[in-house]
């Protein structure tokens, strides 16, 4: 039998790595004298600490190997793990590649005197939702106020119950910019479904893949958005899948200070 200190210049791992295992039930020693307090290992379970340290060496976590070990480290178990392992891996590695594009993105931006991102670009996934929906033509953007007056009034005249969980949506529904006449239709949560009328339509909206901006203040910013979620888009793979929609999470008309609004503006997408 080995001492430790052999066992450990054989085996390549520290005294404090084998007691470490033996303390996790991995690789405990053969034998402990009772009046020394001694360890010794067997020579053949230098095959098995060889094991140990390259499932390490894989990233196979220390509970994991511990599981592996009660399974004799059967063929079958030892695969199942390592391709779970290398599935983890490869989405961190994907990751941290796209860290990497921020980063040297980023840093040519620096070298070219531009400032850095204003605004902080999020992968969401905004989930489904009941919603009463009023699609029209306005004049202008600015005449999107009276779409607002417009479909609470129906909403309270028809006796629809609002949802409190659902902040009120406007879609934009042109596939272009229009200076004039934008196509916008306005979404408030519901609770249960109702009959549609003629303008005041019941919508069950899927969930949908967004990239998201939480912005403060006025809406004379969204330019600006835009072009941070483009690049974030270019950066991570990922093209427009429908039309853009602005989360009003406090609405202009219950705010005096207009730095006291506070908007989500979503870009569906789908990975490339």
């Amino acid at each position: 039998m080995l001492k430790i200190g052999d066992f450990s210049r054989l085996s390549m791992v520290s005294i404090r790595m084998l007691r470490y295992y033996d303390e996790h039930g991995i690789l405990s020693p053969a034998y402990i004298d009772k009046f020394t307090g001694y360890r010794y290992y067997e020579t053949k379970q230098l095959s098995e600490i060889s094991n140990v340290k390259l499932l390490r060496d894989m990233g196979i976590s220390i509970s994991e190997i511990k599981i592996l070990k009660h399974l004799n480290y059967s063929p079958e178990a030892m695969l199942t793990v390592i391709k779970e392992c290398q599935i983890k891996m490869q989405a961190e590695y994907s990751d941290i590649e796209k860290r990497l594009l921020t980063l040297d993105k980023t840093i040519k931006k620096l070298e070219r005197n531009e400032t850095m991102p204003k605004y902080n670009v999020e992968l969401k996934t905004v989930p489904k939702r009941s919603v009463a929906a009023l699609r029209e033509t306005i004049p202008e953007y600015k005449d999107e106020g009276e779409l607002w007056k417009k479909i609470y009034l129906l909403a309270a005249k028809n006796d629809i119950c609002l949802s409190n969980d659902c902040p009120p949506v406007a879609v934009y529904m042109d596939n272009d910019h229009k200076d004039e006449s934008p196509d916008i239709e306005v979404q408030i949560g519901v609770n249960g479904k109702f009959d549609d009328s003629e303008i005041l339509k019941f919508k069950e909206v899927p969930e949908t893949l967004t990239a998201c901006v939480t912005f403060t203040g006025w809406y004379d910013q969204i330019c600006d958005i835009y072009k941070s979620i483009a690049e974030w888009m270019e950066i991570n793979g990922y093209d427009f899948n429908g039309h853009l929609f602005l989360e009003y999470i406090t609405s202009p008309s219950e705010i005096n200070d207009k730095d006291g609004l506070i908007s989500n503006l979503y870009i569906p997408v789908k990975k490339i």
